[in-house]
């Protein structure tokens, strides 16, 4: 079975599908100040969080970004739903230290921060599109279900108090 999921097709300083714009200006979200660095290490890991009036990401791939920047407030999207871009926006690393306006400033407002600062640093362009994509559903078979009640386990077993096979 296949669902229709929101693919976001991702161009970094390339052209792509241009973004229509309404003939009346909004006032985008910008932070104070930023600087986006590249960062050398090799390893892998990294963090992205407002920290006070600050936002700081630090050893993250655009791509780590764009899932931040981009993601809807019911939780995150796959990185399958990120369609296109060069190779480099999942390898190469960057650090950002950006001030905001204030120290309480809701997620969805340092998201759109975010997105002003990926099209205006990365010339980032994106384009919005429902996509069919494989999806699993999962399902009981004829027969009924064979997974036991865990209400037999108990809390001093050796193997660990969730591990409801393990006998005391």
């Amino acid at each position: 079975m296949r669902y229709c999921l929101p693919a976001f097709l991702v161009g970094a300083v390339m052209t792509m599908v241009p973004l229509l714009q309404s003939e009346t200006q909004v006032p985008r979200l910008t932070f104070e100040v930023a600087t986006v660095k590249p960062t050398i290490s090799e390893s892998g890991g990294g963090t992205i969080a407002p920290r006070g009036d600050r936002f700081m990401a630090t050893n993250v791939p655009l791509r780590a970004l764009i899932h931040f920047a981009y993601a809807p407030s019911t939780g995150p999207f796959l990185d399958a739903q990120i369609i296109g871009g060069p190779d480099w926006t999942k390898t190469d690393r960057f650090e950002i230290q950006a001030k905001m306006d204030g120290t309480s400033i809701p997620r969805s407002q340092i998201q759109l921060m975010l997105q002003s600062l990926l099209e205006e640093r990365f010339q980032l362009k994106i384009h919005r599109e429902t996509r069919e994509l494989p999806a699993y559903d999962l399902v009981i078979i004829t027969g009924g279900l064979k997974m036991k009640n865990w209400s037999n386990w108990r809390s001093t077993a050796r193997w660990g108090p969730f591990c409801p096979m393990a006998e005391a």
